[in-house]
Order: structure tokens, then sequence, then C-alpha cells
């Protein structure tokens, strides 16, 4: 379900002053919170990729 104050992609959002702020505020949260970290791959296995 799209919602139509929500941008289509990272290009419009990051054209939107607000956009660029609460994303910004969205990965200060998932550091603070320690919700991910980022690790190297493990030999053998591909990263997935982006769904266009």
């Amino acid at each position: 379900m799209a919602n139509d104050d929500e941008p289509e992609n990272y290009s419009v959002a990051g054209k939107s002053n607000d956009w660029i702020k609460a994303m910004k505020k969205e990965i200060e949260s998932t550091r603070k919170n320690k919700t991910w970290q980022v690790t190297k791959l493990p030999q053998g296995h591909k990263p997935t990729g982006l769904h266009h």
C-alpha cells in the first residue's frame, strides 16, 4: 500500500529537506540503539542486491 506523502524512491526523498532530516534521524537511532552493525561478508557468500 503506497502513501501519497512518501517519496517513490531515494532519489526523490533526497530532494526533500524534511526527508533528509528523517533519514538522518533514523540512521542515528539505529546506531544509538545498536540495532545493526557493519560486518565483513563471509568468504564464499554474495551480498544481496537491491530490489528495483
